[in-house]
């Protein structure tokens, strides 16, 4: 059993040390793997052999279009458990990319379902889980398809600045103009051009020496502009 690997799986929310304690087998399981910006971690409809805990980084959950466009239908950051879809004897349902560069545990569904047998309290704990991501799928499709396109990029906005744990709430680091429309359902000039209106209004204002797309956000503000 490595100490490590359960520490670190218990402070991801994955599981409490006492109840990774029981489970030697899970443990020796686990495999780390690595993912740069834009990697596939998995394909839609490829078989959905395991789960993977995200330790580092954000990925997103695509879904492609019949007119050939790409929809981004969810985020998941570090704590996040994806590619469960197997726990039910399906496919994955999505393709998984690495948004910048991500760290991931990878658990086979074999260790999970054995859970399900010898510890159904265990199990339950992480179908509900999978649950509560189903819900917010619901809560992404209603934020961010609906409205004028000005209030979905200030809801957006507002939730990355959220979603990072790390920046502070009025710090937010911006997906690309193309992955903001993957997750809006419009162009990327519609959202670039609103993009520029928030910095020119100063709703976004630059933050001078960054290495990545680091904002202050008038949180206020963008608050009015998501109230149609």
């Amino acid at each position: 059993m490595n100490p490590d690997i359960k520490k670190e799986l218990a402070q991801l929310g994955f599981l409490d040390e006492d109840a990774l304690e029981t489970q030697p087998s899970l443990l020796a399981a686990v495999s780390e793997h690595d993912y740069e910006p834009g990697e596939t971690i998995y394909q839609n409809d490829d078989e959905s052999k395991s789960a993977f805990v995200i330790r580092e980084g954000l990925v997103k959950l695509l879904t492609h279009l019949p007119n050939g466009q790409s929809r981004i239908v969810r985020l998941h950051k570090p704590g996040s458990t994806i590619g469960m879809d197997g726990l039910m004897e399906l496919s994955h349902q999505h393709y998984a990319v690495a948004v910048d560069a991500v760290r991931t545990f990878q658990i086979p569904h074999t260790e999970l379902l054995r859970l399900k047998e010898n510890e159904p309290q265990l199990y339950a704990g992480l179908l509900e889980k999978w649950h509560e991501y189903l819900v917010y799928a619901d809560t992404w499709i209603t934020d961010f398809s609906t409205g004028k396109i000005r209030g979905r990029v200030a809801r957006l906005v507002r939730f990355l600045a959220r979603f990072d744990e790390d920046t502070g709430p009025q710090i937010v680091k911006l997906l690309t103009t193309e992955e903001m429309s993957e997750a809006l359902g419009v162009t990327p000039e519609s959202v670039s051009r609103v993009i520029a209106e928030f910095k020119r209004e100063g709703i976004l204002e630059s933050i001078e020496n960054n290495p990545e797309s680091l904002f202050s956000c008038d949180l206020r503000r963008l608050r009015q502009e998501t109230r149609e």
